[in-house]
């Protein structure tokens, strides 16, 4: 195990030299986060929801996350721009059946939560000026 990872040490240390010699710059994009519906759903029932998970969250951005349900049906509405339908893909991840917003709560020890909010924003190119949709995550705290 050792060795391989001196190997990689040393490959990257070449990679790295040749770079530099040949003037070329290497760019390292963010990471692209994406928000994917999931191949099957994790059941939780509503009494779990409503005792685990239904409430207000603060997000980072200073907006607050609201999970509710009406019957069987999960929504997360950030501030007052509408409600997105979720469905839980693990006990404690849910994401929008139209594809815009995914959660996942963290809950350090009872009573606290921590997490992340991915949610699809419109954005406007500065330099074509076409819009497009680009993931946001915020922080929960």
């Amino acid at each position: 195990m050792k060795k391989l990872w001196l190997m990689g040490m040393a490959l990257g240390a070449v990679i790295g030299a040749q770079a530099q010699q040949s003037g070329d710059s290497v760019t390292i994009p963010p990471p692209q986060r994406k928000i994917e519906a999931p191949a099957q759903y994790h059941t939780l029932r509503w009494y779990q929801f409503d005792q685990e998970v239904r409430g207000a969250y603060s997000l980072s951005n200073g907006q607050s996350l609201y999970l509710s349900r009406d019957g069987t049906s999960m929504y997360a509405e950030i501030d007052n721009e509408g409600p997105h339908r979720i469905v839980a893909t693990e006990r404690n991840t849910f994401v929008a059946l139209d594809g815009k917003l995914q959660v996942r709560l963290e809950t350090p020890y009872p009573g606290k939560f921590g997490g992340e909010v991915l949610i699809a924003r419109s954005v406007r190119s500065a330099d074509t000026g076409e819009m497009s949709e680009q993931v946001v995550a915020l922080a929960m705290r």
